[in-house]
């Protein structure tokens, strides 16, 4: 019988937290798919439910989704925030914190905003000409209207915005700069080490292999609109951004192969977390490489403890620590989806695909990487198709051929960088694993696009079936529960 212990209380409160998130972000229908999760959960359990247990899961439940509720409600615009002067033109003064530059426009995000003598809290995104070019921490003034955000086709880019406290937006071609270091002194070191991080993959790398390496590295857009296009084309959009999907499928795959060569558990696990850190200080300790990076954390975490019980709290309380500190994440940042799922993938899927897979090789890690690619894809697929709402078959034969290149080229990717640091010919010397991975991505991704097939608009239904099945393949490992040790 299910006793109150800490383990349940908590599981509890962090189930009910995150679906008193999912609440406010989608409404009544989203709730109702919560509610049947959450009785799959309990029929998982295999145990009889008496009255006194489930009066004190009901009480941890509303406890826990009041509290989700709350926390939602205090992420909306106060009235400190820049939305409150939409449609008027104003002279705004404020600080560069973040830039985004392609060939024609750049996009730069403010702090610090200040119209005459109010200051405001949130932040602001201005478009404005190539030239010339700002950088963080640059102190500039600006006339312009400002403007509320709108979605861009069936793209919820105001939605998109909000994750980053951003309720709108201008544009002008009056920008002045007033003075530079303004921002904060660590992250403009930071940034400085991530600008020297990228300019080494480029002399390593080139066009536009090194392009692509940061995208799967960093999760920075820097390709012409020709391939851009030609990654929408074939759905391998996503694989060009710093989500927990790339860093944990690069860790299972880590993880067997320092089992291979025989190397003890604990070293492994001190080894790969020092290199989560540093891949975080490289990156720029950006918001989207920090969060792939934490999940990549737990990831470890739970094959340290070995025990599936103690891997679902660890993920629980990661999530719901995300939550709380932004709660739009859950529903318009498909970065964070993609992270959750695909640990969960890796976690629980695995095992399941291993038992199944026993003919391939084990040689160089072959068997690991085929798993954890199909582990932490087959996971993701419902994110996908519920964010995108269209599939081809030119999208599904482009991952299954793109997707197991990617721990080739982001792990032979990251060491020729860094040996690029010591010795540019080094780095180029150690980089051809790499640089043939990446090339074969943007080879196969070219000729895939130019194939005339197009992208089939997905019915509910279809994404219903979906996610039945994997309720199901849910319901089916919380059955099989009995087994804690993974293999």
């Amino acid at each position: 019988m299910i006793s109150l212990t800490p383990s349940t209380i908590m599981r509890t409160l962090c189930l009910a937290f995150i679906a008193g998130v999912a609440f406010m972000s989608w409404g009544f229908v989203f709730s109702v798919t919560v509610s049947v999760l959450g009785l799959i959960f309990i029929i998982g359990q295999h145990q009889s439910l008496n009255t006194q247990v489930c009066i004190g899961l009901l009480c941890l439940t509303i406890v826990g989704m009041s509290f989700g509720l709350w926390r939602y409600a205090q992420s909306y615009p106060s009235d400190r925030s820049i939305a409150s002067i939409v449609g008027q033109e104003v002279l705004l003064d404020a600080v560069v914190v973040d830039t985004s530059v392609n060939h024609s426009w750049q996009h730069l995000t403010f702090s610090d905003l200040r119209v005459g003598n109010q200051d405001f809290a949130d932040r602001l995104i201005l478009t404005t000409t190539s030239y010339p070019r700002f950088s963080y921490g640059d102190q500039v003034q600006v006339r312009c209207e400002i403007e509320t955000p709108e979605p861009i086709d069936n793209f919820a880019y105001d939605r998109y915005l909000a994750t980053k406290d951003i309720w709108a937006t201008c544009f002008s071609y009056q920008v002045w700069k007033k003075a530079e270091g303004g921002g904060n002194v660590f992250m403009t070191n930071l940034l400085f080490v991530r600008s020297r991080f990228i300019g080494k993959m480029d002399q390593v790398f080139g066009e536009p292999q090194g392009s692509l390496l940061v995208g799967l590295l960093l999760g920075e857009q820097r390709f012409t609109d020709a391939w851009q296009d030609r990654f929408l084309k074939t759905g391998t959009t996503h694989i060009v951004a710093a989500s927990g999907y790339n860093i944990s499928v690069v860790l299972k795959i880590a993880l067997a192969f320092f089992a291979m060569i025989n190397i003890k558990r604990q070293k492994a696990f001190a080894f790969l977390v020092s290199a989560i850190v540093a891949y975080i200080l490289l990156a720029g300790a950006d918001a989207a490489v920090f969060r792939a990076g934490v999940m990549g954390v737990v990831l470890l975490l739970a094959y340290q403890t070995e025990r599936k019980t103690s891997m679902v709290n660890i993920l629980l309380t990661t999530v719901v620590v995300m939550l709380m500190v932004n709660p739009r994440l859950l529903r318009d940042d498909v970065g964070f989806q993609l992270s959750m799922v695909s640990t969960i993938g890796l976690i629980y899927l695995s095992p399941i695909l291993k038992n199944k897979l026993r003919w391939l090789p084990e040689n160089f890690v072959i068997r690991e990487s085929v798993i954890a690619t199909l582990a932490a894809t087959f996971a993701s697929l419902p994110i996908l198709l519920l964010q995108f709402g269209t599939f081809s078959f030119v999208s599904l034969i482009t991952n299954v051929f793109v997707l197991p290149w990617i721990p080739l080229a982001m792990t032979w990717g990251l060491i020729a960088t860094l040996l690029g640091f010591v010795s540019v010919h080094l780095g180029a010397l150690i980089s051809a694993p790499a640089w043939l991975a990446l090339s074969a991505m943007l080879w196969e991704v070219k000729i895939f696009a130019g194939l005339n097939f197009y992208a089939q608009s997905i019915h509910w239904i279809v994404i219903s079936i979906v996610l039945v099945g994997w309720g199901m393949i849910l319901l089916r490992i919380f059955i099989n529960r009995n087994s804690y040790v993974l293999n």
